[in-house]
């Protein structure tokens, strides 16, 4: 009781950590199946490009960070310089508490490189047939997305948003590097609370009951997206 009551910080945790869960979840997972269903079709170099998503799942968190540091630094940011020499504003991505939690988010839905290659997977597995017969059918592009791309791909959405779910809980090493939960607290996620909790405050049985309601909350999370899957995952063996 003390932990939800009198600390200070333990809700500013709490309702930054579910707004970047919230929102980087579902916007990474979207993002991933889209260009999963992109790189599915037939386009010029798509190995190539097959190759470009999967880049950042494989370069370390840290080198990630230092890239992205110098893309959204205000004073010589890439992005900013761009923007600074067609005479527009500047964008605080960093130093701003309002832009900080959006351009996290950015950073992960930029990291679904190994969503993608599974999403890709899993479209090689979905019948040709069924496509031309929905084509024969006169369904459109989107009514063959909706009616055959998604119930038969239900599954590995499934598998992403739980895992998606799973590592944005716990997310750390990105958000310390670049913000180290600043502005002004907005990027204070739960890890990094409990990180400062056990290795700057020293409080090891704070960090360990806040360890123990992490891994509560993310049981809870699974499992009401457990139950409530049933209504739109679709397993071929079912009838």
């Amino acid at each position: 009781m003390t932990l939800f009551f009198d600390d200070p910080h333990f809700w500013n945790v709490m309702y930054n950590t579910l707004f970047y869960v919230g929102l980087s979840v579902p916007f990474g997972v979207g993002a991933a199946f889209i260009i999963a269903n992109m790189l599915n079709s037939r386009i010029v170099a798509r190995s190539f490009f097959r190759s470009v998503i999967y880049v950042p799942s494989i370069v370390p968190a840290v080198a990630s960070a230092m890239v992205w540091q110098f893309l959204m630094n205000v004073q010589y940011g890439a992005i900013n310089g761009v923007l600074r020499y067609f005479g527009l504003p500047i964008i605080p991505f960093l130093s701003n508490p309002g832009w900080a939690k959006p351009s996290l988010i950015l950073v992960a839905i930029w990291a679904q490189g190994a969503a993608v290659v599974i999403f890709l997977a899993a479209l090689q597995d979905v019948p040709r047939s069924l496509y031309e017969a929905a084509t024969v059918d006169g369904a459109n592009l989107w009514h063959r997305f909706r009616n055959v791309t998604i119930p038969l791909t239900s599954p590995i959405i499934l598998f992403n948003l739980i895992m998606g779910l799973i590592v944005a809980f716990q997310e750390f090493t990105v958000p310390w590097l670049l913000t180290e939960g600043g502005p002004m607290n907005s990027t204070e996620f739960y890890l990094i609370h409990l990180y400062r909790n056990a290795f700057e405050y020293l409080r090891m049985g704070k960090a360990s009951a806040l360890a123990w309601i992490l891994f509560l909350i993310i049981v809870v999370f699974s499992l009401i997206i457990f139950k409530t899957s049933a209504r739109w995952v679709y397993y071929g063996g079912e009838k």
